[in-house]
């Protein structure tokens, strides 16, 4: 189980500084285009928003071992994907809450030599994951054309992963589970 943790962990802290930089790539870009603030409300104001990001995982696991899972084959075993958030301003505050929700499965059948013997084999691992981030923020600065704005949170992470192992013709499983 320490596997994977490993690997998952090293992945996701990965994953947040290419996140946390495209955002501010992306914040830079929307404040360039915006010719002039609009007046701040004082009554709550409130939107949502959906997205599709796609990522691949890589890194190495505690025993030395690559890991490297391409995009496309994530695409492949994926059973479902939200991702989302919904946001309320009024005034100089500003509240936010994202969501991210991921189920992978995977199944794989081969037959493996076991002494002078060989049999079939049998691995299906599940993934589910949930990311939620809810943040909180305040307008400083507040100009006709640029504003600033201080923001903090919290972020709650939860990986499950399930790993159920055949090996022969018999029903009994080898495996376990392990959450992050």
């Amino acid at each position: 189980m320490n596997v994977f943790s490993t690997s998952v962990t090293r992945t996701i802290h990965n994953g947040s500084r290419i996140l946390s930089l495209t955002a501010l790539l992306l914040a830079g870009i929307t404040a360039s285009a915006v010719a002039k603030n609009a007046p701040l409300s004082d009554d709550w104001q409130f939107s949502a928003y959906g997205y599709m990001w796609g990522a691949g995982i890589g890194g190495e696991s505690a025993t030395g071992t690559d890991l490297d899972i391409s995009f496309s084959d994530i695409l492949d075993n994926l059973d479902i994907s939200l991702m989302g958030g919904v946001v309320a301003t009024k005034g100089r505050f500003t509240l936010l809450g994202d969501f991210i929700y991921m189920d992978l499965a995977h199944t794989n059948k081969d037959r493996v030599t076991l002494g002078p013997d060989t049999v079939n084999s049998k691995i299906d691992i599940e993934m589910t994951a949930w990311v939620i981030n809810l943040l909180g923020g305040y307008k400083v600065y507040h100009g006709d054309t640029f504003s600033l704005d201080v923001v903090g949170g919290a972020r709650y992470l939860a990986i499950d992963i399930k790993v159920d192992a055949r090996v022969g013709d018999s029903d009994d499983d080898v495996g376990g589970d392990s959450d992050i």
